[in-house]
This record gives structure tokens, sequence and C-alpha cells, in this order.
């Protein structure tokens, strides 16, 4: 980022112990080693074309390794100033998961408003935090550009480089007097290179190394190992066991967990569900019984013969809930499962009581079975 730094004037004799104590620590601590790569890319920017893919070159370096460890791409933003315009050259990094981590301009180039003034450090300052925010409004702004474009431009919606006006979007997410240059500066940090960094990284790294990191604890290189495994189809049993043991109580983790194991072969899915299930915390559990409701067709007996098998032990009317909307799916409802339900009906739980007596309701039940709703309806009926 940048910064003014000034120095306070040395004699010579500290100058030279500075020296001195600079070169033992060098000696004792040798710069880390790494190489650049560079790669040239073609990215939409939708702030400068729909169309028209923008030419640059991204520099990839890499660890002692061959591991990529950062990014950094140098990119233009404009500066128009009496309806002329001057390109200003950014050096943007992210790392290695394409997040945007800082930027930095050559020594004595500056950024100016639309009014001629220069940047001041709490301007920098906001447009690095604005930069690093991918949830930004902008974001919005850009995807209602794309959508007004694609049915007709009367509707687009201004930004005026040369004057900073605005419409349509929050001053919070650009520089007063420098709207251009925000909205320029966010999409190319934020946009399509996001993608083009994440797959060049995951090139680099093989399914094994992959699935042996998902032990650490950032959310975001696990949101990316996940993603990356569901790319590859991996699946193998070690690898879906590291999985379920590593992100299968993670909150936060579950809609993507669910992703990846849905893309999964059927019988590896159920098996995988099935063990989330029993393994893990009960608040999960209506998570993983959705999902298996998307999956249940007439003719799904392994799933029909399983979901009976959870009646005898739920104690929880949200499971309960989707258990009987999966049974529901069973046609004829088998005996079984007739019989699970009759058994709820002394449950502790009254919710859960009720919930099994309506659930059989215009089912076709033995007589034994109609005695034992009839004594409930009976027993109950001020409160059905």
């Amino acid at each position: 980022m940048f910064h003014k730094n000034k120095y306070s004037a040395l004699n010579s004799f500290t100058a030279i112990l500075f020296v001195l104590i600079g070169l033992v620590i060098n000696a004792q601590n040798p710069a880390p080693t790494y190489k650049e790569i560079v790669h040239d890319i073609a990215i939409i920017h939708e702030g400068l074309s729909f169309t028209e893919k923008q030419k640059s070159k991204l520099i990839e370096l890499q660890d002692a390794n061959d591991l990529a460890f950062q990014y950094y791409m140098d990119v233009e933003s404009v500066i128009c100033l009496d309806h002329k315009c001057k390109i200003v050259q950014v050096r943007l990094f992210w790392d290695k998961l394409g997040f945007y981590n800082h930027y930095e301009m050559a020594k004595g180039i500056v950024l100016e408003k639309t009014d001629g003034i220069s940047f001041t450090e709490a301007d920098y300052k906001k447009l690095d935090n604005i930069l690093g925010d991918r949830d930004s409004s902008l974001k919005e702004y850009y995807q209602n550009q794309r959508h007004l474009a694609a049915h007709g431009s009367e509707g687009l919606i201004e930004l005026d480089g040369a004057t900073g006006a605005t419409s349509g979007i929050d001053e919070n997410s650009i520089v007063k007097g420098a709207a251009w240059t925000s909205c320029t500066l966010w999409h190319w940090a934020n946009g399509a290179i996001f993608e083009v960094i994440r797959k060049q990284t995951a090139k680099e790294l093989t399914t094994e190394a992959l699935v042996n990191s998902l032990h650490m604890e950032d959310e975001k290189y696990r949101r990316f190992v996940i993603k990356e495994l569901m790319n590859r189809k991996a699946y193998e049993a070690k690898t879906l066991a590291v999985v379920l043991q590593e992100i299968g109580n993670i909150p936060s983790l579950s809609r993507l967990l669910i992703d990846y194991l849905e893309n999964a072969a059927s019988d590896i899915y159920f098996d995988a569900i099935k063990k989330l299930y029993v393994s893990s915390d009960k608040s999960f559990r209506v998570i993983f019984l959705s999902s298996m409701l998307n999956f249940i067709k007439p003719d799904s007996g392994v799933y029909f013969e399983w979901a009976t098998k959870q009646l005898a032990g739920v104690n929880s009317f949200p499971e309960l809930q989707l258990l009987f909307r999966m049974l529901e799916k069973q046609i004829p409802l088998s005996d079984k499962s007739i019989d699970e339900t009759v058994k709820l009906l002394t449950h502790s739980e009254f919710l859960i009581a009720r919930a099994s007596y309506y659930f059989l309701q215009n089912k076709a039940v033995n007589a034994n079975q109609k005695l034992e709703l009839d004594a409930f309806q009976k027993k109950n009926g001020e409160r059905l």
C-alpha cells in the first residue's frame, strides 16, 4: 500500500553500525527464496467491457516447493480531470486462494480524485478496505450492469469518471471523488481473476495434498479444498473418510459438504449421509435429512428401510417431520413403518406422539393398529 516514510539524519558512525548489524542479521536469516512464474491471461472486466477480454500478465510467486503462495498483477486505473484522462498503474496482490491482499503504487505515483486533489492517507486506507470487501455493494452494481446490458443499455447505471458522479452506488463502497478508480480497481481485485488464481493454485496440488491439508483451521482454505475435490470427483474411501472426519461437524461448511456428497454416486452418497446422521450433532441432522429427501423416489427401498429404523430413537420434532416426509413417498407404506409409527403414540413428547397420530390417518392399518389409534384419540381428543 502507498506510504510516505521519513527518516531522520544519522551520523556516519551510527550509519556504519546499522549496516554491520544488518549484514549479520541477513547472514543469519537469509531472505526467503521464491521464483516468479508469468501467466498470460485474458479476462472480462465488466467495468470496461461485457464481451471483450482484457489481456494481462499474472505473476505467480512460488515457494521452494514450487507451490504458489502469492500472486500479483499490474492493472490500469484511469483518473479523469477536466475531461482529460490519464492512466495510473496499480499493482494488486492476492493470496494463493485468489483473495485480495493489498496494493502497491510505484514510487512517485499517486492516485488523484476528480477535483485534482491527491489521495490522503485515509483515502488510501479506505481504498484498501474497499478492495478487500468481496461482498461490497459494488458486486451488486456490476451484476445489475450485466443484467441491464443483456436487456438493452437504456437503463445502464451511469458512472462518470470525469466528475465522480454516481447513481445507485453506496458511497461507503467508493472513495469520495474517485468513484471510477474505486469501481475499476474493485473489479480487478474481485472479478474473474478470483477463479483464475484458484485454478492455477489447484493445478499444482495433488489430490492427496489437498486431502492432507483439510486439518487446517482456515475455513477459506477448507472451502477451496472441498470445491476442488468436487471438481475432481474425488470420492475414494480414504478421501471421503478424511472429509467427513474433518468437516462433518462444522456448521458453516455443512451446505458445502452436502453439495460435495450430492455429486457422488448414489451408494457413496447414501453411506456418507448415514454416517453423518449418526455421528454429527443433532442440530445438523435436519440438514442431512433434507438432502436425503430430494433423492428419495417411490422405489428407494433402502432409504425407506433406513428412515423407518430412525423412528425408534427420534427425539426431535423437526427430524420426525422429515422422516415422515420421506416415508410418505413409500407406496404403499410398509407394515414395519406403520408399526414403528404406532409405537410413537406413547412417546414422552406429546408433539411427536400427535404428529405420529396424524401421519397414520388415512393409512391402511390393521385391526390392532386401529385400536391403538382409537385409544390415543379417546385419551387425547381435546389436545388433537
